[in-house]
């Protein structure tokens, strides 16, 4: 459940950063030049597109890895580039990477369609407040060396980009309800439906008022494919069942506040139709829980997920 808010902090800084230093340093194609951040960079290839206009959406192509071949990211493996608003303007500062975003973003106007160069960044500023709990799968150590290759595949409005997005997730969420359909038919389960595609199944109803948004809530849960592979549980002994048991863990329930979009859509929208003591399992939709994203090693992109939820206490 957690998942979703697991972020590479300092990707959209970066991302942000690149462009100014694309046109900037003609004779950087074989060498790193480094900003006054200490930000290294190469330029690799000089487009020849448009450049983007306030409030255009950039589709990216990114490959982040170490330069011992680890690789952290890989847009092109995910099947889709990824997205970022440009605007001719940002106050955000944290003392590094977003030390000179002024300049960075008011020159990254001139940054071109097929631009492509490579950045260079420690562990520690590339992952932000994340280190402590993505640096470990992959060894990382705050000093070594992330190398990330970034290119600018092309520009679009903000309503066409919009449309486009609309589009696909309502071919998705198509897709996705005829799989959770078949395999709650399959299964014999009896679900009832939300108007947004959520199938779910109350075996508990609880006592009480229905939750709201603002509630804080305690649920144990278990998060399943449909396969039938845990992924994520708040209950030791689940996790050893599932194989994912891990020792330096605290295993207990989950506190977090509904509408604080602190948990995947799916579950927000299904949490409201409980009570305290509640137990219920939702079928959940990729659309409205991870969409494309791969989330670890059992969450592939457009995964349907099933979470069997224990509502402990309304605080």
């Amino acid at each position: 459940m957690r998942y979703k808010y697991l972020i590479f902090a300092g990707l959209t800084a970066a991302v942000a950063a690149f462009s100014y230093f694309s046109f900037k340093n003609k004779k950087s194609a074989t060498t790193f030049q480094k900003t006054k951040t200490g930000l290294q960079f190469r330029l690799v290839k000089e487009g020849k597109g448009a450049k983007p206009q306030n409030g255009q959406i950039l589709l990216l192509n990114m490959l982040c890895k170490t330069e011992d071949e680890k690789v952290l990211l890989n847009t092109e493996e995910l099947g889709f580039p990824l997205s970022l608003q440009y605007h001719d303007s940002i106050d955000e500062k944290d003392g590094n990477l977003m030390e000179g975003m002024g300049m960075l973003i008011e020159a990254m106007g001139r940054f071109k369609e097929g631009d492509s160069i490579i950045f260079k960044l420690d562990a520690k500023t590339f992952l932000g407040k994340s280190f402590d709990l993505l640096a470990p799968p992959y060894g990382l150590e705050e000093d070594t060396p992330i190398l990330m290759h970034v290119s600018l595949e092309a520009t679009m409005d903000k309503g066409a980009f919009e449309k486009l997005e609309a589009e696909k997730v309502a071919t998705q969420l198509q897709e996705d309800l005829a799989i959770i359909d078949d395999y709650l038919k399959e299964n014999k389960i009896t679900g009832q439906s939300t108007p947004s595609g959520l199938r779910y199944s109350i075996h508990q109803p609880g006592e009480g008022k229905n939750l709201q948004a603002g509630n804080k809530v305690k649920v144990n849960y278990v998060g399943r494919t449909l396969d039938g592979s845990i992924f994520d549980t708040s209950i030791a002994e689940i996790a050893k069942e599932g194989g994912i048991h891990d020792p330096i863990r605290t295993y207990e329930p989950l506190e977090f506040e509904l509408g604080a979009h602190q948990v995947i859509p799916g579950l927000e929208e299904g949490m409201v139709l409980l009570k305290k003591g509640a137990k219920a399992k939702f079928f959940i939709p990729s659309v409205l829980a991870y969409g494309n994203q791969a989330v670890g090693k059992l969450i592939k992109p457009n995964a349907n997920l099933i979470f069997e939820i224990e509502i402990v206490d309304v605080l």
